[in-house]
């Protein structure tokens, strides 16, 4: 593909410990410099529990990695390409421990998570502070919508660019926080649940979406994540599931919502659930090539042009991930000829405009050599009149609080 930029929706970076694991198998940690070389993903979203020294630790280890980076900002995103190393996007499935304090979530946010799914399942125990914690609805529970505090926590989220998963939540909950919001939602590990309502048991419940909830997601500009979960996949009851239903549910959602709408979500280790797992579905689905599988069959099947799989296995989480998360877009040349510095949500704990540091260059010999550098809050045009004939390039870094956002570097030429 021309723009080779896989993304994950949700994939762990641990491999099976034993790899003749049949069920609950324990994991490892893969060797995070051949992560895309084995998986052929640059970036994956993963999961990591609900406390908060837990997120503190894994994103210093994955940031002391000299192969790995946490994704802060949609820059960091970038820079893993330009850098040759695997993104990680910190996300919590379950309730974080807020103690009934929205304002918490800024805690959560400095450690690194960017990713928050406001239910789980009313069988993942609050105790003892259930009430205090509780958000919204699972997918077990469909009465149950947005609580007074998962309001609250919803919108402190909004205002920091944290973005709002709701796979587990159920259609009230979902419904209710694309109401409240105003950018794109997620549902990073779904299926249609349309494909699967001959299945009938506790399992499935309402996990997967209905139609109005695909489209109202597609709505907001967000992004379905289509997971290899067998009982979510399994069309006729007959708890299995091959890459064959993969296929099915990929093709029903985008014909529904539009390709520019879904994505593909392990919600798995790296080599895939064990065998005897009630998740598992087949050798394909299991296998760290998965996305590899799944493209060739996409185009010689599908008939899904290059386009459609460049969309489908990266870029739409990729769009969703730059317009909600805070960082720095490069310079752009604005009316009157100027260059004009826009900054994009460089939002934290209330700082609206950030400090920031600009760079010109310009290019001489073989290379591009330091000319100019500014320093301040406000915004910047620079008219290239000032300028002599010639190629240059400028950059811009932002700082708000702790966080630091550089852009890529904007080239342009005076003739």
């Amino acid at each position: 593909m021309r723009d080779g930029f896989i993304i994950d929706g949700l994939l762990n970076y641990t491999v099976k410990k034993d790899p003749n694991c049949r069920r609950d198998c324990e994991g490892a940690v893969i060797d995070l410099a051949k992560m895309t070389e084995t998986t052929g993903v640059h970036m994956g979203t993963m999961t990591v529990s609900r406390t908060l020294d837990r997120v503190r630790r894994v994103a210093s280890y994955v940031d002391k990695h000299p192969h790995s980076r946490i994704i802060r900002t949609f820059n960091d995103m970038w820079a893993t390409r330009r850098d040759k190393v695997y993104g990680i996007m910190l996300y919590t499935q379950q309730v974080p421990m807020i103690r009934g304090n929205p304002m918490a979530v800024h805690d959560w946010f400095d450690a690194g998570l960017r990713m928050v799914q406001p239910a789980y399942s009313s069988k993942i125990p609050l105790a003892p502070l259930r009430k205090k914690n509780k958000l919204a609805g699972g997918a077990d529970e469909p009465r149950q919508g947005l609580t007074v505090l998962g309001r609250q926590v919803i919108a402190e989220l909004t205002k920091l660019h944290v973005m709002i998963d709701v796979s587990h939540c159920n259609e009230q909950t979902t419904m209710e926080v694309i109401e409240m919001t105003d950018g794109p939602i997620l549902a990073n590990h779904a299926n249609a649940k349309a494909l699967t309502l001959a299945v009938r048991g506790p399992m499935l419940l309402g996990r997967n979406k209905s139609n109005d909830e695909l489209l109202a997601i597609a709505k907001t500009g967000g992004v379905i994540g289509v997971t290899t979960i067998a009982w979510m996949l399994d069309r006729d009851g007959d708890t299995k599931a091959t890459m064959d239903d993969f296929l099915a549910h990929v093709d029903y959602i985008v014909k529904l919502v539009g390709i520019d709408h879904v994505g593909v979500s392990s919600d798995a280790k790296v080599d895939g659930w064990g065998v005897d797992d009630i998740h598992y579905s087949d050798a394909a689905l299991a296998s760290p090539n998965r996305w590899r599988i799944l493209a060739l069959r996409l185009r010689d099947e599908y008939q899904y042009s290059t386009t459609m799989l460049e969309k489908l296995l990266g870029l739409n989480f990729k769009r969703v991930y730059e317009q909600v998360m805070p960082g720095v877009h490069p310079p752009q040349l604005s009316k009157g000829s100027k260059l004009g510095l826009a900054f994009a949500r460089s939002v934290h704990r209330g700082v609206a405009k950030p400090v920031y540091d600009v760079e010109l260059e310009t290019f001489q010999g073989s290379d591009f050599v330091a000319l100019r550098q500014w320093n301040g809050t406000k915004d910047t045009e620079l008219n290239p009149g000032d300028l002599g004939p010639g190629r240059y390039r400028w950059r811009a870094t932002a700082v708000t609080g702790d966080i630091r956002a550089t852009s890529n570097w904007a080239k342009f030429e005076i003739r």
